[in-house]
């Protein structure tokens, strides 16, 4: 799950939910989040932290495309980095969910949403995932412990 495909500035992907098959023919689920966040310089932006706006909410459901979009995630929170989730916001979230003819809310992980999820079989994508705003930028691997491969003194 990311938003950050929606940074490029010329191919879009054509699903929301789709699945994924890798260099080596394994097969995933994937979804690119559809709430929107107003960004001057890319044509299709999106966000991962939500302020659970009424904007925002509805437009998480404007914005899907391709199949499988009859429930769909919204990630919020508190800034980046791990913040999370406020008071405020699942307040907002519950109170959202008892409006006239704004999306249902369900409190959820993502393991559970994409458990959850029916994606049609003719909505995948085949090889890398190319995200043109990284054309040329060096992303070093980090091992699960933070640990830069290759790294030979202390963090």
């Amino acid at each position: 799950m990311t938003n950050k495909l929606n940074w490029n500035q010329i191919n879009r992907v054509p699903w929301a939910s789709h699945h994924w098959e890798g260099i080596d023919g394994t097969r995933v689920k994937a979804h690119i989040l559809t709430t929107p966040r107003v960004v001057e310089y890319l044509p299709f932006p999106t966000n991962y932290k939500s302020d659970l706006s009424a904007a925002e909410v509805r437009g998480t459901l404007s914005n899907a495309h391709g199949a499988a979009t009859d429930h769909l995630p919204i990630c919020y929170g508190y800034g980046a980095g791990g913040g999370g989730p406020t008071e405020e916001l699942i307040s907002k979230a519950h109170a959202s969910s008892a409006m006239p003819g704004m999306p249902r809310f369900a409190i959820s992980t993502v393991k559970a949403w994409m458990d959850a999820t029916d994606v049609p079989e003719g909505q995948f994508h085949a090889g890398e995932h190319y995200m043109e705003v990284h054309r040329g930028v060096h992303l070093p691997r980090v091992d699960q412990t933070g640990q830069q491969e290759g790294r030979t003194g202390p963090p």
